[in-house]
């Protein structure tokens, strides 16, 4: 029996943003019903993952998704010293990179743009100014 049956969760992806603007992330998903053995729930990969970049699939200009890897395995649940049993599973991980570029234009240039006409205001001579 083969069943394709839509599915939604949520994952959590941990990342460390000391090198803004220059941050990677790599993450990584497990889909598993480790509550039957694969004798009775078996995950197979139909193909292998597509070449896959942020690049004209997200419509967010700062990430861009690299290096989509997807993979079936089998796990071990050992539920006492002689009882256990195998699970199904596939393990898809991906690293995503900002792009500084956004992050430079939106953030750090008008920063510095206000930062310098803030700047030059100290130089004005005060019979120039209206009020």
């Amino acid at each position: 029996i083969r069943a394709r049956l839509p599915q939604r969760g949520t994952a959590r992806c941990p990342m460390n943003f000391r090198e803004v603007p220059f941050d990677k992330h790599t993450c990584s998903l497990v889909y598993a019903s480790p509550e039957f053995p694969a004798s009775e729930i078996r995950y197979v990969l139909t193909s292998e993952p597509a070449a896959f970049t942020g690049r004209g699939h997200l419509n967010n200009a700062v990430w861009e998704i690299k290096n989509l890897n997807a993979k079936s395995t089998q796990k071990r649940v050992d539920l006492s010293e002689n009882r256990g049993f195998i699970y199904s599973a596939v393990e898809v991980s991906f690293r995503i990179e900002r792009e500084p570029y956004y992050y430079i234009v939106q953030a750090v240039l008008p920063t510095l743009l206000f930062w310098a006409i803030s700047y030059v205001g100290f130089f004005i001579n005060w019979s120039a100014a209206p009020a």
